[in-house]
């Protein structure tokens, strides 16, 4: 079975420099930063790979990634689905209409989230 993780990650008190680290390692990893949306990224995993080892690579890049750049705290929540991730990548908008994520879109779906902060 195929899962695709939607990640969203706060770097509270980080710099431009941390933050371009981070994300640059996130990259070599196979992670994919959406556009428009300045904290989410999507990653891919190969059928074979399970809930629970997806999620283990994950939290692994998040920890890496922290450790590697010398952000001070990392927050972030994860939602894994089995199907393609339903995304809306638009620029804003001028009508002030409000987009919001309908999980509906998902035939059967599992959300796991996090919220975790690192501190040295």
């Amino acid at each position: 079975m195929e899962y695709n993780a939607l990640i969203t990650i706060d770097l509270p008190g980080s710099d431009e420099d941390t933050r371009k680290t981070f994300y640059q390692i996130l990259e070599d990893e196979k992670w994919k930063k959406l556009k428009h949306l300045t904290t989410a990224w999507e990653v891919q995993f190969n059928d074979g790979v399970t809930k629970q080892a997806a999620i283990a690579i994950l939290k692994e890049d998040l920890e890496k990634a922290k450790s590697k750049s010398g952000a001070k705290e990392a927050f972030y929540a994860i939602q894994i689905a089995e199907t393609d991730l339903v995304l809306e990548n638009r620029p804003h908008r001028s009508d002030k209409k409000v987009y919001r994520f309908n999980p509906n879109h998902f035939s059967r779906h599992t959300f796991v989230s996090f919220r975790n902060s690192f501190n040295n």
